[in-house]
């Protein structure tokens, strides 16, 4: 994703969300206010209501930039991949390269990993509950792996909801759980048990 520029006259608007992200790093999108955002910025909350309706309109701003962060690093791992084997082999590599990219994002950027998952934002129901392109790139490997005889079709959403689910409750539980008191190697070392555990239960039986 471009990185966000320093403020000039004309993109106060930048400038405003570049603060509110550093915010969200810094103390999670909680407590990120759009009067502070202002402070940060140098202007008066005058000015910021001018670019953001409420302070609703500035935290939908900052998921969106959250989601198309983690897409992007998604997207890189999985074009950087050197996958070799079957077509069965390559596809799971890259369902574990999305696994990992996903938990490491998550505990690297805690404060911008909630504000991607948070549908406090914007409440969403099925289907559209996880419509982002993360989302996406895991659904086109599901297609891969599908196509290479992983598992039957008719089992992809499901399959599919089932690994962001597990994803996501796994770096919940590392960032704000019980499991927050694990080393960094043990909790890679629990991801890599809980990724194979996913992938067997997915696979079809041969």
């Amino acid at each position: 994703m471009p990185e966000l520029k320093p403020y000039h006259h004309t993109d106060l608007r930048k400038t405003l969300l570049q603060a509110a992200v550093a915010a969200a790093q810094a103390i999670g999108p909680e407590r990120v206010s759009l009067r502070e955002v202002a402070r940060q910025a140098g202007v008066s909350p005058t000015a910021a209501y001018r670019h953001f309706a409420n302070h609703q309109a500035l935290l939908e701003e900052v998921k969106h930039y959250a989601l198309e962060l983690l897409a992007d690093r998604v997207a890189d791992a999985l074009e950087a991949s050197t996958a070799r084997g079957s077509a069965l082999q390559i596809a799971t590599t890259k369902l574990h390269i999305i696994w990992d990219e996903y938990i490491r994002f998550a505990l690297e950027e805690p404060g911008l990993f909630r504000a991607a998952l948070n549908n406090r934002v914007t409440p969403q129901v099925m289907p559209e509950v996880v419509n982002d392109r993360a989302y996406a790139l895991l659904g086109d490997v599901m297609d891969a792996f599908i196509a290479a005889g992983g598992m039957p079709r008719v089992h992809k959403q499901q399959a599919q909801l089932y690994m962001w689910a597990a994803m996501h409750g796994l770096a919940e539980l590392c960032i704000h759980g019980p499991l927050a008191n694990l080393s960094r190697s043990e909790q890679r070392q629990l991801s890599e048990f809980a990724f194979e555990a996913m992938q067997k239960g997915i696979t079809a039986p041969s």
